[in-house]
């Protein structure tokens, strides 16, 4: 073998060995390309994996609120309609109670109470008539007196309107006792007028009838100025009670 035969494999050799480093550098490279590829997406794979969960956990707690809202907000709204509710039929209650002492008491001051009541207003021989206005007064007395007793369930104690119409309530307990201490007297009277048996002359029984209803009327003079006091501005309160609710 002679020397150029020799360099030319010295050359052949040197040169397939470059390639050979080459092609190794060059598939390192892809390697490690592949490798930086596939960390990467895997990488972002996780982080966009980790995005979704995240978002789904919000939406989850976003549901959740909106839910807990929901059910607050009608829990309010049950409870505004049922306080509209009762406030309406406490207004609706407190209005009839106290229309129903309102008639009653005007009732009472018509027929019984305008004036200093006088039982001589009835003739002294019709007992049955005396005894009928007796029950009827009374009656109308003990209804008014019913009709207050609700009225502190709906109105303050130191209101103007509950002031007043305890001011009248004393005052028709005052009667009843005024007809329970005077009726006995004045149906015996009354009574006595008609009989000609007794011991007096007819001038005398009717006297005597005259006398227990005035002594009647003395008694519920100063109670009957306190009542139309009471009363007058008892109808102006109620007047002004009523006519904002109603406008």
């Amino acid at each position: 073998m002679n020397p150029e035969e020799i360099n030319r494999l010295i050359k052949g050799a040197l040169w397939e060995n470059s390639v050979s480093q080459i092609i190794v550098s060059v598939i390192t490279l892809i390697t490690f390309c592949i490798i930086y590829m596939l960390s990467s997406y895997a990488k972002k794979k996780g982080e966009n994996l980790a995005t979704k969960e995240d978002v789904e956990s919000v939406t989850k707690k976003i549901e959740s609120v909106k839910l807990e809202y929901q059910k607050e907000l009608k829990a309010f709204e049950r409870s505004v309609i049922n306080k509209l509710e009762l406030e309406s039929k406490h207004f609706d209650s407190s209005v009839n109670d106290l229309l129903k002492f309102y008639d009653e008491t005007t009732e009472l001051q018509v027929k019984y109470l305008c004036d200093a009541f006088l039982w001589i207003y009835l003739p002294s021989h019709n007992i049955e008539a005396l005894v009928e206005t007796h029950s009827h007064f009374r009656n109308s007395l003990l209804e008014a007196m019913k009709a207050f007793q609700r009225l502190p369930l709906y109105f303050e104690n130191n209101s103007e309107i509950m002031s007043l119409a305890k001011d009248i309530y004393l005052t028709l307990v005052k009667f009843e006792r005024i007809l329970n201490d005077h009726f006995g007297e004045i149906l015996t009277c009354a009574i006595d007028s008609t009989n000609e048996d007794i011991n007096k002359t007819n001038d005398e029984r009717v006297q005597d009838y005259l006398d227990a209803n005035k002594a009647y009327s003395a008694a519920t003079k100063p109670h009957l100025e306190k009542f139309a006091a009471a009363y007058g501005k008892f109808i102006w309160c109620v007047s002004e009670y009523l006519r904002p609710k109603f406008d």
